[in-house]
C-alpha cells in the first residue's frame, strides 16, 4: 500500500479505474525506466482495455 500511495495521482487514478487488477509495482517499473507519468497512465489504460476485450478480467 505504501508504494501505491507514493505514486503520482494520475497513476493511482489509472490503477483504480482499471477493470484488471494492476499492482503498483508495474507503474513503479515504468517510471524507473524513464517513462513519463502521463505515458505510464496511458499504458495502464491501454493495457486494461486490451485485457478487458480478451475477457481476462475477473
Amino acid at each position: 500500500m505504501e508504494l501505491f500511495d507514493a505514486l503520482p495521482a494520475p497513476l493511482r487514478t489509472a490503477i483504480n479505474d482499471a477493470g484488471f487488477e494492476f499492482v503498483p509495482r508495474f507503474a513503479a517499473r515504468l517510471l524507473a525506466r524513464g517513462v513519463s507519468v502521463d505515458r505510464a497512465a496511458e499504458i495502464i489504460r491501454e493495457t486494461d482495455l486490451r485485457l478487458m476485450r480478451k475477457g481476462c478480467a475477473a
